[in-house]
Formats: structure tokens, C-alpha cells, sequence
């Protein structure tokens, strides 16, 4: 599977099996995207709260930092189960490596981990993926391989007895606000191969949130 995302007025997917979407190009010009072959899946309007990992994320000294209030919405996103709470995602694709992001949680607050169209036939996905889940002091809180596949909106299919390998997990920061670090596996804990690919989305409660 390959990831097309960007500001851009038009492009071609591959010939295989892609996730395509297009940023606001300019007001006054329509935005086209042409999907040829495969089971692609196309996102027609990304919100400015969309990133695209293009770079080698690996470890918490490199970790991607997701708390840009610019890129955080509380706009429709049928892959985000509660869209209203402030959300981001991350379009990625693998480098061998684990990958790492940063987001800060308030006191109190809920952040929410959605791993979409990983392990999927639209798309193309095989990964099958773990989230972990470490706070400031980069202990692990909370991990999750498996969920039910419907968590969190679309974006995962039902593999069997309900789940899906895409992961999800919620966890509430009982202490101070402070920054939590996501990284993201395969299911052995292993790096994200080269070429896998996966959509993730993250909400935080009471984040702040300027796109629209």
C-alpha cells in the first residue's frame, strides 16, 4: 500500500492498493483525486489537523510532536469515534523502525489511540499493530493489540469474534498534565516494516483545537 497525502490541486494513485487525500489546494480551484487501480480508500477534505510521517520517528528522543493546536480539530472525521473531542492523525508508513510521537494530556483528561486501516482490504493493509502508551517518566500506562473492531468509528474490519488488528486504547491521566509518549509496533512488538502502513488517530479531551 502506498500513501498519497498532500496539498495539491490533483494527482494519481499507484496501480496497487493506496489511501489517498487531499488537503485544500485553494479556495477557488476543485481539488481532484484520481484513484486507478486497487482497493483504494480515498479521503476526500483532509482537515489542516492531518500529519503525514515521512521521517524516521524511532525512539523517545525523536519522537514526533503532535500538540500544534493548528493541527487538531473538532471537525467531522467518520474514522474518529467521537469527532468532537479535539483529535489529530498521523498517515504513516513504515521504516523498519518503532515508531514515536509525543502529545500532552491535561489533568484528568482522556486521550484516545485509534489505529485505522492497518489490516484491511481497502487499502490494501496488512500490519497487523500494537500500541503502547508510556507517561512522562517513559513508564508504560496502558497497551493495546486487538480491539474490537467497532471502536472508535470506521477504519477497521472484523478479523474474527468481533475483532479486528488494528489497535485502540483510552486511558485517563490521573496525574498533573504532563507530555505522554505513543509508540507504535507490530503485534510482537517489533518495528513497523518497510512499506506497512496505518491511519491513527489521537483525541485528547480539553486539547486545543484551531482547524476547522
Amino acid at each position: 500500500m502506498v500513501i498519497f497525502v498532500g496539498f495539491t490541486q490533483s494527482f494519481l494513485d499507484s496501480a496497487g492498493d493506496d489511501i489517498l487525500g487531499a488537503r485544500e489546494y485553494g479556495p477557488a480551484t476543485p481539488d481532484t483525486i484520481t484513484a486507478s487501480a486497487g482497493n483504494d480508500l480515498l479521503f476526500g477534505d483532509v482537515l489542516a489537523g492531518y500529519l503525514f510521517r515521512h521521517t524516521n520517528y524511532n525512539g523517545f528522543l525523536n519522537a514526533l510532536a503532535l500538540d500544534s493546536g493548528q493541527s487538531w480539530s473538532t471537525g467531522p472525521e467518520p474514522d474518529v469515534g467521537d469527532d468532537t473531542v479535539p483529535h489529530t492523525r498521523v498517515f504513516s508508513t513504515g521504516l523498519d523502525d518503532d515508531q514515536y510521537f509525543t502529545v500532552t494530556v491535561g489533568a484528568g483528561e482522556t486521550i484516545t489511540i485509534d489505529i485505522d486501516h492497518a489490516y484491511s482490504p481497502i487499502g490494501g493493509g496488512s500490519f497487523d499493530s500494537r500500541v503502547h502508551l508510556y507517561d512522562a517518566t517513559q513508564t508504560e500506562v496502558a497497551t493495546n493489540n486487538d480491539a474490537l473492531a467497532t471502536l472508535g468509528g470506521l477504519g477497521s474490519e472484523e478479523v474474527s469474534n468481533g475483532l479486528s488488528r488494528d489497535s485502540y486504547l483510552t486511558y485517563t491521566n490521573t496525574g498533573a498534565t504532563q507530555l505522554f509518549y505513543v509508540r507504535v509496533t507490530d503485534v510482537t512488538g517489533s518495528g513497523v516494516a518497510s512499506g506497512d502502513t496505518y491511519v491513527m488517530s489521537v483525541s485528547v479531551t480539553g486539547h486545543e483545537a484551531l482547524a476547522t
